[in-house]
Formats: structure tokens, sequence, C-alpha cells
């Protein structure tokens, strides 16, 4: 056998790749805050809707009352609707406490003159008696008119709800 070579030596250890930190990036422009805008409108005593035709959709009607309104109007266009002043989303609110009628109601909420069929309700009733509440979000621009409304299955129905109330 022969003899077992020696081991070369060690090269040089190169540069170590690690230079100064960056300087620090400006801070970006600060945000706007966030609007809040809400408003309610409600009947506090006992009101009456007349309903002439089954199926068709109509304007809950009553004394209705504002409240709490800021960045929304309240009966900018009829007694009974709430005008959006600030495009946003929106939690809308609805219970209804009345008495069934000939036959049973569905509650809406509508936009503008068009239903939202997310934000509708059939209440349960108890003895002639029902409460509804109606939960929901909505995208709104600056103007919507939003309203309330009740349609029936029977023709010449009528409504006799108390309280009643719209919140956003």
């Amino acid at each position: 056998d022969g003899v077992a070579a020696s081991e070369g030596n060690t090269g040089v250890t190169g540069d170590t790749g690690i230079g100064p930190q960056g300087d620090t990036g400006t801070a970006g422009t600060p945000g706007t805050a966030g609007a809040t805008a809400y408003g309610e409108i409600y009947i506090s005593s006992d009101t009456n809707s007349s309903i002439p035709y089954m199926t068709t959709w109509y304007i809950v009607e009553g004394a209705w009352t504002a409240s709490l309104c800021n960045g929304l109007t309240a009966f900018a266009n009829t007694a009974n609707d709430i005008t959006c002043n600030s495009t946003g989303i929106y939690n809308l609110f609805v219970t209804i406490r009345g008495q069934q009628g000939n036959s049973n109601f569905t509650f809406g909420i509508f936009v503008n003159g068009v239903l939202q069929p997310a934000l509708t309700q059939r209440p349960v009733y108890s003895s002639g008696w029902f409460s509804c509440s109606l939960a929901g979000v909505c995208s709104l621009t600056s103007g919507d008119i939003v309203d309330l409304r009740i349609q029936s299955e029977s023709d010449s129905d009528i409504l006799t709800a108390s309280p009643v109330s719209l919140t956003l």
C-alpha cells in the first residue's frame, strides 16, 4: 500500500454579503375617517294600512316620526321614507308588532321603489298577533330612498300595527 496524501490548505474566506441597512421609506398618506350615518323612522301608535289587492306591495301607512337622523334625511320624498345622503354599506333593521288580517303578510325593504329580495320577512303568528323582525345589510348610494312595504295573500286586507320602526 502507498502513503496517504496530505490534505490541502483551506482557501481564503470571501467577504460577508451584508451591507448597511437602507433608509426607512416615507410614511403613507393617512386614510380618511369612515362616515357615520344613521337614522330611524317609527310609528308609535296603532296604524291601519289598507291592502286592496293581494300580491301587490303597499307602503306601510301611518303617522311616521323621525328620530336620530345623522347623514340621512327622513321624509324628503314622502311621509314614510328615509333618503341616504352618504354612499356606503348600511345595516337595516325593521321591527313590527301587529294583528293578523284576512291572511298572511310579507314585509319588505324597498330601495328606489325596488324590492330587496334578501330583505323580506313573513311574520310568525300567535293568536292573531305577530311580531316581526327583519335585519340585513344593504349597499346604498347617496340619494337612494328606502321605505318599508307590505303585501298580503288576500284582497281587501288591513294591517293593524304598533309599533313599527325602520332603522338604518
